[in-house]
């Protein structure tokens, strides 16, 4: 006989889903499922019937006999979660939250990442990959001037092979910087303001040789229509990119929890003079404890 896996439904998973009230008699209960897997099956039946409600693991620290929580999940929820900070909240992705990840994996580690350096490379590298040597001088329009003889390097294989030698060199002689909180663009006779999310700059041997807008799209969205306008007559003048991060599985929901080190002080309240001087240990913890 295997155990039984027990999930307490919260109170927020009752009054978001009609389903789970209808099982538990319209107020928080104990369900008993024969496995994890049948706990979550069941979940997931609950959220197609009715609100989004997923399970939430128990924190270590809970006095309860439970395996696991039942907790709505609401996309949109600002309400104060009812778990303790250490438990962990969920909290739903929602389009600000998809946005954010794209915007996350183009700024990752020290603000360029691997991405937007090549892609900078790859737009002022010669073309020799088409078979045309391009300009002595390199591009002179938008993006500044980076001459063929200072990434041109030699050796055997075709043009393509070549080509993709010299934008590894130049990606590594680029100084890429990007600015994850541009300024508005605005232009004349146009109402309104574009936002890009970011602005890179580009520097070869010191000299600026390009600047671009660059606005992040995460999925399938596309910009909006009153900023379309903006960017499209900002791209007469200047590089505007838009760049698209397409992410398989994107996640439905998250989830954080908190942890304190030390101790902070309370909330003035029954014993407490409302001085400060009454200091309440929270969910304490080491940092070898993370």
């Amino acid at each position: 006989m295997t155990d039984e896996f027990l999930v307490a439904v919260k109170r927020s998973a009752v009054e978001r889903n009609p389903a789970v009230a209808a099982a538990v008699g319209g107020e928080p209960a104990t369900l008993s499922y024969e496995s994890r897997a049948a706990a979550t099956a069941a979940a997931r039946e609950f959220a197609a019937d009715g609100g989004p409600v997923r399970l939430q693991q128990v924190a270590p620290q809970d006095d309860t006999a439970a395996d696991a929580y039942l907790v709505g999940a609401a996309r949109y929820d600002d309400s104060p979660p009812e778990l303790p900070a250490a438990a962990g909240w969920t909290f739903g992705v929602g389009a600000d939250e998809y946005g954010a990840l794209g915007e996350a994996l183009l700024t990752a580690g020290d603000g360029v990442s691997r991405p937007v350096r090549q892609f900078v490379a790859a737009d002022l590298a010669p073309h020799e990959a088409d078979g045309d040597d391009g300009p002595e001088t390199g591009d002179e329009s938008r993006s500044g001037t980076i001459t063929r003889s200072e990434t041109t390097t030699r050796g055997e294989g075709t043009a393509a092979d070549e080509a993709r030698r010299n934008r590894q060199r130049l990606a590594e002689q680029l100084d890429v910087t990007v600015d994850a909180s541009p300024d508005p663009v605005t232009v004349p006779g146009e109402s309104g303001a574009w936002h890009p999310d970011l602005r890179i700059d580009a520097r070869h041997r010191g000299t600026l040789v390009a600047t671009y807008d660059c606005e992040v799209k995460t999925g399938e969205g596309d910009v909006e229509r009153n900023q379309r306008s903006v960017a499209e007559r900002v791209a007469d003048e200047r590089n505007v990119v838009i760049a698209r991060v397409l992410i398989d599985d994107l996640p439905e929901t998250f989830e954080v929890s908190f942890h304190t080190l030390g101790t902070t002080p309370t909330l003035p309240g029954d014993g407490d003079p409302g001085d400060g001087s009454v200091l309440a240990a929270s969910d304490q913890r080491t940092l070898g404890e993370w």
